[in-house]
């Protein structure tokens, strides 16, 4: 198995990210800044107004090659170096131990290990082997992952159908086959299998 940084950096060796100057306090959650001689993703961001002295915003940041956590603070007349994604690259799960992910490239049938954390916690019961995930770096290190924005899922269980439901009648809880609840619409039975929204938050669609 490739070390996770040589492997992306050697499916791209000319790419270079490219960056841009940013105001302060226009640095939102979600973003990647250069500060400090160092790469991080951004977090959270606040604007904190003081009893005295102009608005800044407040950020907390991590290191996208250490994983430290470290805060920062920029007012908007300040120039902020902001970091672009490289083009995404697709993967698949070749095996998650708990830990690490294990993805192969679709293409170039490169080996990586990612971090765990990279999946929302919601969405880690919906890993399979095999399945096809979309990798954003940023300069090469891993930024986020994207799953399939679906899954179907088998229910294991759910109360009794209710006599002359609908598809508008009150929800139900129902035990997925990997463990989360989700709430569905009363006609659906133990056994059925349903589709499931993944990312943004897990929700019912349709019963397939």
């Amino acid at each position: 198995m490739f070390g996770l940084r040589s492997s992306l950096r050697a499916l791209r060796p000319a790419l270079r990210c490219r960056e841009y100057m940013t105001e302060g306090g226009k640095i939102r959650a979600g973003q990647a800044i250069k500060h400090d001689g160092g790469l991080y993703r951004v977090r959270k961001a606040q604007s904190v107004k003081p009893g005295k002295g102009g608005t800044y915003n407040q950020l907390e940041l991590t290191d996208m090659r250490t994983g430290t956590k470290t805060s920062a603070r920029f007012r908007s007349s300040e120039s902020v170096e902001q970091a672009q994604f490289d083009p995404p690259e697709k993967y698949q799960l070749l095996y998650n131990d708990g830990e690490k992910l294990a993805l192969m490239h679709n293409t170039t049938f490169e080996q990586v290990e990612l971090e765990v954390s990279l999946v929302p916690t919601d969405a880690l019961p919906f890993l399979e082997d095999g399945m096809d995930i979309v990798l954003l770096t940023i300069e090469g290190e891993p930024f986020d992952v994207e799953l399939p924005s679906t899954a179907s899922c088998i229910v294991a269980e759910t109360p009794p159908n209710m006599k002359g439901a609908t598809q508008t009648a009150q929800f139900k809880p129902a035990t997925l086959e990997n463990g989360v609840v989700v709430k569905v619409p009363a006609f659906v039975e133990t056994g059925d299998t349903i589709l499931v929204k993944v990312q943004g938050g897990i929700d019912y669609l349709e019963r397939v």
